[in-house]
């Protein structure tokens, strides 16, 4: 099992200067971001509620993560859609595989258990972006591109989230 203990934490106008976040196009660019240790996974989707215009590849709502892809599937499926009111994504390394998941869901407590994965991206509530890792290692390729800083869990409890009033 995997407990995750480092999170960054951005909005859209952080990653791409969208005045929106939680788009496709930003979640793709931080998993285009990750170091070498991350792009040998394969990901899954959990939870997730897209706005999309045409036919969603993944039910709304589905609790147990599926599998969406490689990197590059990935990558390819996350520039479809525009936007997403929330989702979470894991990263799992091939060599775990396969994976028995729980249920896991975007609203859940910060610095949830993530089984097999290294990696959860969540997206939620179309305002802010949270990407979390066991080993704060892995997500020093994401604040050097995108900024920000690397938070434990009591850190992120006094953070105070991204002004979104600009929108």
């Amino acid at each position: 099992m995997t407990e995750t203990r480092y999170v960054v934490q951005r909005n859209g106008r952080e990653i791409n200067g969208s005045k929106f976040s939680c788009e496709g196009e930003q979640i793709a660019l931080i998993i285009e971001a990750f170091g070498e240790l991350v792009r040998q996974c394969v990901w899954f989707v959990s939870d997730i509620d897209e706005q999309i215009d045409g036919p969603r590849l993944f039910p709304e709502g589905v609790k147990i993560p599926v599998l969406v892809g490689d990197r590059a599937e990935t990558v390819a499926y996350l520039r479809q859609v525009t936007q997403f009111v929330w989702a979470v994504f894991l990263a799992v390394p091939v060599d775990r595989l396969p994976v028995q998941w729980g249920e896991v869901w975007a609203e859940s407590e910060p610095f949830q258990d993530i089984g097999d994965a290294i990696v959860e991206i969540c997206a939620f509530d179309s305002s802010f972006i949270q990407v979390y890792a066991r080993d704060a290692a892995i997500l020093e390729p994401i604040v050097a591109r995108f900024g920000g800083e690397i938070l434990t869990s009591n850190e992120l409890s006094v953070a105070i989230r991204p002004d979104d009033s600009a929108s």
